[in-house]
């Protein structure tokens, strides 16, 4: 048995791809690997993450184009996704003021 941290670590995946591919093998939320890092898998399940690492490597994916999709993601989220609540007040209620409005004074 192996550590799930030492397992991410050795990956040469970025962090949190490795973690997405081990939660999904261990059938566990990705916020538990990083909350327990001293979780314990089993030698299967080690060397079915590490063979699957492998061919995410092999396959070409460039480690630094996943980075950078994260830091879109984080991008995204900090600055696009904070004003949803307001587009959606908008898009169910702001009809007030254009319904107000006969066909002739459009």
């Amino acid at each position: 048995m192996r550590r799930a941290a030492e397992l991410l670590a050795t990956s040469r995946l970025p962090a949190a791809e490795a973690r997405a591919l081990l939660a999904l093998r261990l059938q566990v939320p990705r916020e538990r690997l990083i909350a327990h890092p001293e979780i314990q898998v089993e030698d299967e399940d080690a060397a079915a993450f590490e063979g699957a690492a492998a061919r995410r490597l092999a396959a070409g994916d460039d480690p630094e184009f996943h980075r950078a999709k994260i830091g879109t993601a984080r991008f995204f989220a900090d600055h696009m996704l904070v004003t949803a609540g307001a587009l959606a007040a908008t898009a169910t209620e702001g009809s007030a003021g254009t319904l107000a409005l006969s066909d002739e004074q459009f």
